[in-house]
C-alpha cells in the first residue's frame, strides 16, 4: 500500500556509503564471475538498439534482465514480458554496478503519465557498470524471451544491455553461499545520442515513476525496500522555489 507520501533521499540526506556484508566465500565466487564475465563472449553487451539480440534469442535462448526500477514492480513489468516471466522474478543483488537518477525520461513516458511535471523532475534511473567490488545495487531477475523483445526494446529506449554478475538476494541476507549468475543491466552510457539528451546529472526523480519502484521494492520486503533507498543515488540538489525550476530547464533540454 502506497504511503500516499513520496520519499527522496540525496547523496546528502544518506545515513552512511553502503557497505554490503558478505562471506568470504561469497566474495571470492563474485570475484571469479566477475572475471569470467570479463573474457566472455558477451562482455561488451549489446549497444542499443541491441543488434544481434534478436538471432541470440531466435535460438531458443533467453537473456536475464536485472530490473532495477520499474521493471522490479510486477504490474509495470507485466506491460512488457508475459506473465510466465513475471511470475518467475526473482530478487538479486547486482555487484560491480551502481543505480541513478540521471536518464532523461522521453517526451511519449512523461505523457503517459496522469500529471506532467517539469523537465527538471523527468529522471529514470539508469545504471553504470563500474568494475569497483564495492558498488552494489538490489534487483529482480528477469527472462527475456525472443516475443517480448520488441515490446522491451520500446520500452527501454536508448539503454545498452551490460552484462553484470548477480547473487540471489536470500543467500545475501541470509550469509549462505550461492553460485552467481550473470545478467545484463539496462545502462545508458552516452549523454547525447542522435543529437538528443539521453541522461543529466542534475534530475530530480519523476515523482510517480519513483513511487512504482518505491511499490514493487516494498512488495518485496521491507529489508529490499531499506536496501533500494540505500543504494539509490540522487545527485541533484534540491529545487527550492518554482524560479529555481525554471532557471534549470534550459540546462536540462539542451
Amino acid at each position: 500500500m502506497s504511503t500516499g507520501k513520496t520519499v527522496f533521499r540525496s547523496e546528502q540526506q544518506r545515513e552512511a556509503p553502503f557497505q554490503m556484508i558478505l562471506t568470504p566465500s561469497q566474495r571470492i565466487s563474485i570475484q571469479r564471475e566477475h572475471a569470467a564475465l570479463e573474457k566472455s563472449e558477451y562482455r561488451d553487451g549489446f549497444e542499443y538498439p541491441w543488434n544481434g539480440l534478436d538471432n541470440y534469442l531466435a535460438e531458443g535462448k533467453t537473456l536475464l534482465i536485472a530490473g532495477y526500477g520499474s521493471l522490479m514492480n510486477r504490474t509495470s513489468a507485466a506491460r512488457t514480458f508475459a506473465m510466465d516471466s513475471v511470475r518467475q522474478m526473482s530478487p538479486v543483488v547486482v555487484f560491480h554496478a551502481r543505480r541513478v537518477y540521471d536518464k532523461i525520461m522521453s517526451p511519449a513516458a512523461r505523457k503517459s503519465y496522469p500529471t506532467i511535471y517539469p523537465e527538471t523532475h523527468c529522471g529514470v534511473l539508469n545504471a553504470y557498470v563500474t568494475g569497483n567490488p564495492e558498488d552494489c545495487f538490489n534487483a529482480v531477475l528477469l527472462p527475456l524471451k525472443a516475443a517480448e523483445l520488441d515490446r522491451f526494446r520500446s520500452r527501454e529506449s536508448g539503454y545498452d544491455l551490460l552484462p553484470v554478475v548477480t547473487v540471489e538476494w536470500d543467500a545475501i541476507r541470509k550469509r549462505r553461499h550461492c553460485e552467481p549468475k550473470h545478467a545484463f543491466v539496462l545502462s545508458c552510457r552516452t549523454p547525447v545520442r542522435f543529437g538528443q539528451r539521453q541522461t543529466h546529472p542534475q534530475l530530480q526523480p519523476h515523482p510517480l515513476y519513483h513511487e512504482i519502484c518505491l511499490r514493487g521494492a516494498r512488495d518485496i520486503s521491507d529489508d529490499f525496500l531499506e536496501m533500494f533507498h540505500r543504494t539509490t543515488q540522487i545527485v541533484a540538489p534540491a529545487v527550492k522555489s518554482e524560479s529555481d525550476l525554471h532557471s534549470e530547464l534550459p540546462k536540462i533540454i539542451a
